[in-house]
């Protein structure tokens, strides 16, 4: 069992920054999650998260979209998360992920601008990946934590980048740690007493950095 990592995470501020990470890609109709922040003088705090968890059989196709604004503002925060987790059973077809970043901050002063877009993928050639009960949990605590973090307008945009790094990890050993594969196509049989366990491949990525008064967008 082995899981594909995707993400793209962008950052705008008084000085614009964007880091772009990329893993191993991994296509059954196409998904979507997706989260928007468009924060200005009218309203200067936006935030949302989008965090979702779908079981598909034979193959995928996800597209996974965050995008933040910050326009004709000061001290303006706008913060779009979006996460995707897919487990794919009894693999024939493709797997395509597909992650966009877009984070905006135009004719703003002092504006924190960020936007994250991360997808994973387990998957099985045969049989089907489950989550145990505590894996569930664990998923469930996390998006609680996106959450939050996307409503601590304290933080700047390295601190908020920290934070989502550190989050993805969680997400990573979570499905690392609290797996387990159904002979069949359904998880209807008591999690928790499941056996094996995913690997992750992951890549390194780049990081660039650009002007205020920018768009940015990653794309992986």
């Amino acid at each position: 069992m082995r899981i594909w990592k995707r993400f793209s995470t962008v950052l705008a501020a008084a000085t614009a920054v964007s880091i772009l990470a990329t893993a191993q890609a991994a296509s059954a109709g196409v998904n979507q999650t997706s989260a928007r922040a468009y924060a200005s003088a009218r309203d200067r705090t936006e935030k949302q998260v989008a965090f979702t968890v779908r079981s598909y059989q034979h193959s995928l196709s996800a597209d996974t979209t965050a995008t933040a604004k910050g326009s004709h503002c000061t001290g303006c925060f706008a913060v779009a998360i979006a996460v995707e987790v897919n487990l794919v059973g009894n693999l024939s077809g493709s797997l395509t992920q597909r992650t966009i970043a877009h984070a905006t901050s135009s004719k703003c002063k002092d504006c924190t601008v960020v936007a994250a877009a991360h997808s994973f993928a387990v998957a099985l050639t045969k049989g089907t990946p489950c989550l145990t009960s505590q894996g569930k949990a664990d998923l469930d605590a996390i998006r609680r934590q996106f959450r939050a973090l996307s409503a601590d307008t304290g933080l700047n945009g390295a601190m908020l980048q920290s934070r989502i790094d550190d989050l993805m990890g969680q997400v990573a050993s979570t499905l690392l740690n609290n797996l387990w594969a159904s002979a069949g196509s359904s998880c209807d049989r008591d999690a928790d007493s499941g056996h094996g366990g995913p690997e992750l491949h992951e890549h390194g990525g780049s990081t660039h950095t650009s002007r205020p008064d920018e768009d940015h967008t990653a794309k992986t």
